[in-house]
């Protein structure tokens, strides 16, 4: 039997532990990142809020590749490590958690999406600047007004510094965020698609 190609969402948040938790939370994911890499498994950033400082509030990301599911759905959960932080003068060791969630990407679901139901905003975007966001960066928001499921656009530079090839279209994050809301009962509100584009936006606007 060949094994199955398929894709998962992940989704990190940093805990308690205030500075050491979004650190934590980073980690993870440059750990996850990397064991896909040495997998062989694709990867993509779909949102990501960095701290204030460093390391990240929550990001959530896709990985595509071969049963994947069964190798990553044990991850999900709170994950905890003690450690003494590099801005800790005496010496004290400090305890960081971060919640890890992994749900399995729903195929074949197809959503159709009226231009009438899609109010599209224009912003600055925001963050600690360096890797992976510059402050001068304009970015665009669109909310599908039925679902109230937001998604918004940052400069597909980013993802390039990154290593991510392509963000997702805003019709693929409808299909996951509507899927999950089916076997939870719970609106992903996290769950925000990044686009590539501004004439991809355009283009779908105008059909």
């Amino acid at each position: 039997m060949k094994d199955k190609k398929e894709s998962v969402i992940v989704e990190i948040r940093a805990g308690t532990g205030g500075k050491e938790a979004a650190l934590f939370a980073e980690n993870l994911f440059r750990m996850y990142k990397k064991y896909a890499d040495s997998k062989n498994w694709k990867s993509r950033i779909l949102d990501s809020h960095p701290s204030d400082l460093e390391g990240f509030k929550k990001i959530v990301f896709e990985l595509s590749g071969k049963d994947i599911f069964s190798q990553m759905k044990y991850e999900g959960g709170v994950h905890r490590i003690q450690r003494i932080p590099e801005t800790e003068k005496r010496g004290r060791i400090h305890t960081s958690t971060a919640t890890v969630a992994i749900l399995p990407k729903p195929e074949g679901a197809k959503i159709k999406i009226r231009p009438q139901d899609l109010r599209i905003e224009t912003f600055r975007a925001s963050g600690p600047g360096g890797q992976y966001v510059n402050r001068r960066e304009s970015a665009v928001r669109i909310t599908h007004l039925p679902s109230e499921i937001t998604a918004a656009e940052i400069r597909a530079r980013i993802f390039e510094l990154i290593g991510v090839p392509k963000a997702p279209t805003f019709g693929e994050a409808l299909d996951i965020a509507k899927y999950v809301e089916g076997i939870t009962g719970a609106r992903p509100a996290f769950l925000l698609a990044i686009l590539q584009q501004e004439s991809a936006i355009g283009k779908n606007v105008g059909q």
